[in-house]
């Protein structure tokens, strides 16, 4: 053994074996190389056997499960698939012991598969949680100290004596008030955000809440719940609310926000601080807790998707969260992304695709019949809105915004978010004059889109508004068409965002095509592109059409861009136009054939299509 170490009473036996020549640990090579035969000792003295191996040892972890799960020898016989009952008599041997001794030396082998840069992460990872300052250098500093004292009995006190004077003192987080209360903060801003984004009038409960609650609180197979919906769903309430129930219920939590991060946020000690916190909330969670049932929410994981997303590199900052929080089973994670993304990027997939680990919730539109009670609830008369309208308001989002409107607003038939937005937009910027006198909206919204357009970012810093009148940014902060966080001001929702940047966009004339190559096109720009092809379409279908072909078609737009425009088709509501438009493209070979082809798998497309077809004489 490398070391023994004894805890309550129950002493563990561990041993590492790495294989660099590669292949598999059969029981064969577990005999040929002695390591079955080294173990015997320790298990006929009753102690525990942990073997830590970098490539998998299938067969002797299959017995070993096989015996901890059996309560008699013959049961376990029963659970042997051929191969492990062909190799029981071999490990009987190499231990010098009956069948039935050897299923209860198995009850005390404990084999699990770490592969060598998995169980380096696993080290730094728990080195992150117990000590404070650089891991890297406590593991060093240890690991000299530990080789001077070989074959000596060491006990908790002394090693962590000697990593305080070495300067790593130990990180205690249990119970440290400071750092729950940093953690708590978290979970309050997240509410806060939720809070400003429900409606005026009568609330439609989201059916989802109970589920993810269910699979947190349950589903001890799956870590990670990806929920995902369109924008607007009501995802993130969904997700906050479910958060506040556990905390309630004694769980740890923090959440973190994807649209909020810095510039050049890699890591999860980056993406903490961008929090408030001192370290990874992984790390955070994991010293609080020490065991106890934690949760950690990462909301708005779009804004770090290659699709539509504005820091794609953030990425590998979630990446490394979900990393930190493979160590720890007591900790669930709970991400919340948009569908279109979850669908066109390929990490996501990825990600999505780890089925052990991983199950996905999608959030729906709401129930039509419980729109329209909650819209007479809140006393609006459900008769004289168009069916069109009816259909928009089973988006939370939309419910909301139009929850806010005056009782001659919401008489007005709406088809899209933006002819919505162009409502709102209307009525509270005459509603806020009207409090304060005057009102910079103009100059303030456009500070904001071009600050955060520039920065690839959702919130500023609030010195960005310090030329405009403080009353008039504070009435518009209590009116929520702005949120504050700290010391940072952003709009209500990344959708206000888009709309107010497209509709700029084109009421200026910008020519998309032309932005966007004369632009260097960087990956930044996908987000721009959809924004502006989303606003054309629910506004100007004609122009939007032009636009597409003329991006697709021209040798000036590189494939990443031509692939927002191609996943801004696949979410139309595509009408025989849109198919006669698209259809000599979609057929006309190479790479736009390539991407244009898989739109006719899409209902709405194929039905499009049908129409086209069935119009043509013959």
């Amino acid at each position: 053994m490398e070391f023994w170490i004894e805890e309550q009473g129950t002493r563990w036996c561990e041993q590492a074996k790495d294989a660099p020549a590669g292949g598999s640990w059969t029981i064969a090579r577990l005999l040929r190389e002695g390591v079955l035969v080294a173990v015997r000792e320790h298990l006929a003295n009753g102690y525990e056997v942990r073997l830590v191996m970098s490539t998998a040892a299938a067969t002797l972890a299959g017995l070993s499960a096989h015996a901890a799960e059996s309560e008699t020898f013959d049961e376990f016989r029963r659970m042997l698939n051929r191969g492990q009952f062909d190799e029981l008599p071999n490990v009987a041997s190499a231990w010098g012991a009956d069948d039935e001794t050897t299923w209860r030396y198995l009850q005390r082998m404990h084999v699990e598969h770490i592969p060598h840069e998995a169980l380096g992460r696993l080290v730094h990872v728990t080195y992150e949680r117990l000590i404070q300052g650089d891991p890297d250098a406590a593991i060093d500093a240890l690991g000299g100290w530990l080789r001077r004292r070989l074959q000596k009995i060491l006990t908790a006190p002394e090693i962590w004596a000697y990593l305080s004077d070495a300067g790593h003192p130990r990180r205690l987080l249990a119970g440290d008030p400071d750092t729950l209360a940093a953690l708590q903060a978290t979970v309050e801003r997240q509410n806060r955000r939720a809070a400003n984004a429900r409606p005026r009038v009568g609330v439609v409960e989201q059916p989802h809440a109970a589920e993810l609650s269910e699979r947190l609180v349950l589903d001890a197979d799956h870590q990670i719940v990806i929920v995902h919906g369109r924008a607007g769903s009501g995802k993130s309430h969904v997700a906050a609310a479910v958060v506040s129930q556990l905390v309630r219920k004694g769980w740890f939590a923090a959440a973190a926000r994807m649209d909020a991060v810095s510039a050049g946020t890699c890591s999860a000690r980056a993406l903490g601080k961008d929090a408030d916190l001192a370290e990874s909330p992984v790390i955070l969670l994991a010293g609080v807790a020490e065991g106890a049932p934690a949760v950690l929410l990462i909301d708005q994981l779009d804004a770090a998707s290659t699709y539509s997303g504005r820091v794609p590199d953030a990425f590998d900052a979630v990446v490394e969260l979900l990393d930190q929080a493979k160590l720890m089973p007591n900790l669930k994670v709970i991400l919340v992304v948009r569908t279109v993304d979850l669908e066109q990027d390929p990490r996501l997939r990825n990600l999505q695709a780890d089925t052990e680990r991983v199950t996905s919730l999608a959030i729906g539109d709401l129930d039509p019949v419980a729109v329209r009670s909650a819209l007479q609830a809140g006393g609006i008369d459900v008769a004289v809105l168009a069916e069109a309208t009816l259909q928009l308001l089973r988006v939370p989002l939309h419910f909301s915004v139009f929850s806010r409107l005056s009782p001659g607003g919401q008489r007005i038939p709406y088809r899209t978010l933006p002819e919505l937005y162009d409502q709102y937009t209307s009525e509270m910027r005459r509603r806020v004059e009207r409090k304060v006198g005057h009102l910079e909206w103009p100059g303030i919204t456009a500070a904001l889109v071009d600050y955060m357009n520039r920065r690839e970012m959702l919130l500023a810093p609030e010195t960005v508004l310090d030329p405009f009148p403080r009353l008039e940014v504070n009435s518009l902060v209590s009116a929520s068409v702005l949120v504050r966080e700290g010391s940072r001001v952003g709009f209500f929702h990344e959708t206000y965002f888009d709309y107010l940047f497209a509709r700029a966009f084109v009421t200026v004339g910008h020519n998309l095509h032309d932005f966007l190559a004369d632009s260097g096109q960087y990956l930044f720009r996908r987000a721009q592109a959809r924004q502006v092809l989303e606003y054309l379409a629910a506004t100007d279908r004609k122009e939007f059409r032009q636009t597409v072909v003329h991006l697709l078609t021209s040798d000036r737009i590189r494939p990443h861009l031509r692939d927002v425009v191609v996943g801004v088709l696949c979410q139309l509501d595509a009408d025989p136009d849109d198919m006669r438009c698209l259809e000599s493209l979609m057929f006309s070979g190479g790479s736009i054939e390539t991407r244009l082809l898989p739109l006719l798998s899409i209902p709405a497309w194929f039905d499009a299509a049908d129409q086209v077809a069935a119009g043509r004489p013959g």
